[in-house]
């Protein structure tokens, strides 16, 4: 650093040591989204909202889940980030998969065509611009969740959000559902969930808006999606389930609520739980096969 550089050092008390101040970041719009995808029982569910965000923070609704087919293999893709950028990486993966799956298809390879993609957007435009994917790659009789970030694609663990449902309560959430006897949803269990996250960023964000946009990929090459989107009516259902949870959780930790009433209340949300699943299972499923 030579004498005329002038830089101001702050403490940090945790390391007790000093350090110069961050950059400030670009003068670009945040693009705000929720994406996330749930391995369940011989499939994974992927959901998103619709509004989208372009390097230049125009927005408008479009949908963000894609799948992509192929004789016994799929890909479903979800994304966070700016559309065009994704949009170019978009076109580019269309033309370079028959390439890459002959003359038969690997999780490998498909997954080192994403990240070279990935990585020339970070050359070209910075690593602000890279978008986040989740991928779910079923390959004859397996299936496997992907994430990408920071043009890295790694797996994705039993189930990943980008974007508003990227929380602790998300995480709390889901970790709470899934440390029950079975160790994976069931499809529509993952739907269920799924919507309820997309929506409740949809009522609660400003950033977030439309769908819930659901894709269900299955070994194969098998791709389901809904004939249509999950009603209001039985999302709202899920929220005010939701509150009700948390009351009598709350009304049992202090103790206004004895054992026996604690389990007859939560016997009745299981129940109603159980209404809405059948609900949700009530509406037809679109199977879409690869040629």
């Amino acid at each position: 650093m030579t004498t005329t550089e002038k830089v101001e050092l702050r403490l940090d008390c945790r390391e007790r040591r000093l350090y110069p101040p961050k950059p400030h970041p670009t003068a670009r719009s945040k693009a705000v989204t929720i994406a996330i995808g749930f391995c369940a029982e011989e499939a994974i569910v992927l959901a998103a909202d619709r509004l989208i965000t372009s390097s230049f923070g125009t927005k408008y609704k479009r949908k963000k889940v894609f799948p992509f087919f192929g004789h016994d293999w799929c890909i479903g893709l979800t994304y966070a980030g700016y559309c065009d950028v994704f949009d170019s990486v978009k076109e580019k993966l269309e033309d370079q998969l028959p390439s890459c799956v002959a003359p038969s298809p690997s999780f490998r390879s498909i997954c080192a065509l994403v990240e070279g993609l990935l990585v020339t957007v970070r050359k070209d435009h910075g690593i602000k611009m890279v978008p986040q994917f989740l991928l779910a790659i079923s390959l004859g009789p397996e299936i496997r969740l992907y994430k990408s970030e920071s043009a890295i694609v790694s797996p994705g663990g039993s189930w990943k959000c980008f974007g508003f449902g990227e929380s602790p309560l998300t995480h709390y959430l889901v970790e709470l559902l899934m440390s029950s006897s079975r160790d994976r949803f069931d499809k529509y269990e993952a739907m269920l969930l799924a919507s309820y996250v997309v929506a409740q960023a949809n009522r609660y964000v400003d950033k977030c808006e439309g769908g819930p946009d659901l894709l269900v990929v299955r070994p194969h090459g098998v791709v389901e999606v809904l004939r249509r989107a999950p009603p209001v009516r039985l999302l709202r259902s899920l929220a005010s389930l939701n509150r009700e949870i948390a009351e009598t959780w709350g009304a049992m930790c202090e103790l206004a609520k004895d054992d026996q009433q604690f389990l007859t209340d939560m016997q009745d949300i299981s129940s109603r739980l159980a209404k809405v699943r059948r609900e949700l299972t009530a509406i037809p499923l679109v199977t879409i096969r690869g040629a």
